[in-house]
């Protein structure tokens, strides 16, 4: 059996990717790696995220909401209509302060 240990985001991206029905492809034990690596991973960023500085802070917020307007902007049809209606991407979103310009 494979150890798994891959970073945060290949983590994430393959439980994403795993089928429904992951628990016929991987072992108990392989899903339970998976899965513990990646709440450890998600630990230590926590740990270390509590003393970033401002920049890096704003850094961070702003790359994760980015990434939520990606989401919702491919995935949910609601979303698409609301931002087609007020006219703008997500690659519109360029700082912070662009949270203004979403249909919500």
């Amino acid at each position: 059996m494979p150890n798994f240990n891959v970073d945060q985001e290949v983590t994430s991206a393959l439980l994403k990717l795993l089928p429904k029905n992951y628990c016929r492809i991987l072992s108990a034990s392989q899903i339970r790696q998976l899965r513990l690596g990646y709440i450890d991973q998600e630990c230590n960023f926590l740990q270390k995220s509590q003393w970033f500085k401002l920049r890096e802070l704003k850094n961070f917020q702003l790359k994760k909401l980015k990434q939520v307007v990606w989401y919702a902007y491919n995935n949910i049809p609601l979303y698409k209509r609301k931002f087609k209606k007020a006219r703008i991407t997500p690659s519109d979103i360029k700082s912070l302060e662009d949270v203004s310009k979403i249909p919500i």
